[in-house]
């Protein structure tokens, strides 16, 4: 910001002896038996002082878009943040909370479990099943949001990225009879890399 004052100085000072050097030239060149040196001197002098009331704005303007532009990424940058912590401050509501919960109950018992018991206890235990779909629909959601840039993904990756691994893996057996399986293997993908 201060180089953009500087410069400015710069370019008026040099403008400005510009002005005196046209004008001097002017009144030693101009013939006096044609026209007055001093009203040919004022002439140039005053035209070229219309040229710095364009040189000016255009030079104003020019540091104003830069300016400008470096507000909108500045904007956009805090906006993704914003995004990005609201969707984590989701993974702390109360029904995915406990949705969690049913699925960490799963967990405890997945070693034991077979893909069809896990399919089974899914099918036939309606908050197991609602807590997993709710899931399932959070990671939509932030594959959705990744693949659009409106999140970090790289905050997101660290924050999430072992758990949904984890949680998707725990119920494969459950996602391959599902027809949104390609989503959540897009959604694995972008936690992967």
């Amino acid at each position: 910001m201060k180089a953009k004052w500087i410069f400015l100085t710069i370019i008026v000072l040099l403008y400005m002896v510009g002005i005196v050097g046209a004008g001097w030239h002017t009144y030693g060149a101009t013939d006096p038996t044609k026209s007055t040196p001093s009203v040919e001197a004022i002439k140039v002098i005053f035209i070229m002082l219309g040229g710095l009331g364009i040189i000016l704005p255009t030079y104003l303007n020019i540091w104003q878009s830069l300016e400008t532009a470096n507000l909108l990424v500045d904007e956009a940058r805090r906006k993704k943040i914003e995004n990005t912590f609201s969707l984590l401050e989701k993974w702390d509501d109360k029904s995915l909370f406990d949705a969690r919960k049913f699925t960490r109950e799963l967990k405890d018992q997945y070693n034991e479990l077979s893909a069809n018991q896990i399919k089974e206890r899914i099918k036939n235990t309606p908050e197991l099943r609602q807590s997993v779909i709710l899931l399932f629909n959070y990671f939509e959601l932030i594959r959705i949001s990744i693949e659009h840039d409106r999140v970090d993904a790289k905050i997101i990756k660290e924050l999430l990225g072992s758990v949904a691994i984890d949680i998707c893996k725990r119920f494969d057996p459950w996602l391959q009879e599902q027809p949104d399986k390609d989503d959540v293997d897009k959604f694995l993908k972008l936690l992967s890399t």
